[in-house]
């Protein structure tokens, strides 16, 4: 039944310490040096799929159904203690600014302290507006919102290494650097004057194209120096994942991808008379007279449906059981014979 599998989980949810999941995720909020050197904040890198509802659909299960009336949610919400302390505490839903995609919250020690849960709302100056990944819902999986927030800190650490590693690159001088020779320049010049082409102002185009050429020359010659000679953890991504960022970094970095057994495409075992077969009906059915046919029967069904009554359902007067049943049976063979021999 639906009300015990809802106590299954709520009972598994209550069981599990988010604080406990985090930190086996690698975050510890506890920890005051965990978001040192950390310079974009983390809600902008949050993944909405994760969630089971939009906030609105959230704030929609405060409203009783029946009478209408409002009651917070109950939730869990990362309180930011001023010495950078994390702490998850036990807290109450109030609403959601869609201006500011922020959750406001009242922490349940107001209640304790200046009213009892349920009493009338709370004033505008004690709620507090947090994002969505510091309200952790108890109707919520904990291990999705654990999931959830570990995305969020990788994407973010993500970010800001490519953030680091391409400024590094911007600012370094491209005086001595190789740049595009006079011939390549003159067949760029060949291709952005032609008549196919409407370019107005070819010196710009040209500039920018051999900036963005010195740039990726500077770009070869860090990442050699990096891999081979520099800090592995300068930028926080390893060579693998480098590895996939260009056709070049490849190479760069050491990585090489495996040599494949064969040199063909290896193709599941497959039957191709039936495979073939398949392509061939799926194929008639873009053909414009299979579509005519196909709405001509469909048509007829209809009408042969509304003309003719497979069973037989209009009667005078009460019948026996053997009457009923030999006006069934009459009733189907005529349709059986409409069918088979006049349409």
């Amino acid at each position: 039944p639906r009300r015990v599998c809802v106590e299954r989980l709520r009972r598994r949810y209550e069981a599990l310490d988010i604080g406990a999941l985090l930190r086996a995720r690698e975050i510890d909020y506890s920890n005051p040096a965990f978001e040192d050197g950390r310079t974009l904040p983390l809600h902008p890198f949050d993944d909405s799929e994760y969630d089971i509802r939009t906030p609105l659909e959230w704030m929609d299960l405060a409203k009783d159904p029946a009478t209408g009336e409002f009651k917070p949610l109950p939730a869990q919400a990362l309180c930011m203690e001023p010495l950078a302390l994390g702490e998850w505490r036990r807290c109450l839903v109030h609403g959601y600014d869609t201006t500011a995609a922020l959750f406001e919250i009242v922490w349940t020690d107001f209640y304790d302290d200046e009213q009892t849960e349920g009493e009338e709302s709370p004033s505008q100056s004690n709620r507090v507006k947090v994002p969505r990944l510091q309200v952790l819902f108890d109707a919520e999986d904990p291990v999705c919102f654990a999931d959830r927030l570990a995305n969020a800190h990788e994407t973010r650490r993500i970010a800001e290494s490519m953030i680091k590693y391409n400024f590094y690159i911007d600012n370094m001088p491209t005086d001595d650097v190789q740049k595009l020779t006079d011939e390549q320049v003159e067949r760029f010049l060949e291709v952005v004057d032609s008549p196919q082409f409407d370019c107005q102002g070819t010196e710009t185009i040209m500039q920018e194209v051999q900036l963005d050429f010195t740039r990726t020359m500077n770009r070869i010659t860090f990442d050699v120096h990096y891999f081979r000679y520099g800090a592995p953890d300068l930028f926080g991504f390893s060579a693998d994942s480098y590895a996939d960022m260009g056709p070049l970094s490849g190479p760069i970095c050491g990585v090489r991808p495996l040599a494949p057994d064969r040199g063909l495409v290896q193709i599941p075992p497959h039957s191709l008379a039936e495979t073939f077969a398949n392509l061939c009906f799926n194929t008639l059915h873009v053909r414009p007279e299979v579509v005519i046919a196909l709405q001509s029967i469909q048509a007829a069904c209809l009408r042969l449906i509304d003309e003719e009554a497979c069973l037989a359902h209009e009667f005078e007067r009460p019948l026996r059981l053997d009457e009923f049943r030999q006006l069934h049976a009459s009733a189907r063979n005529t349709i059986a014979v409409q069918v088979k021999q006049a349409w």
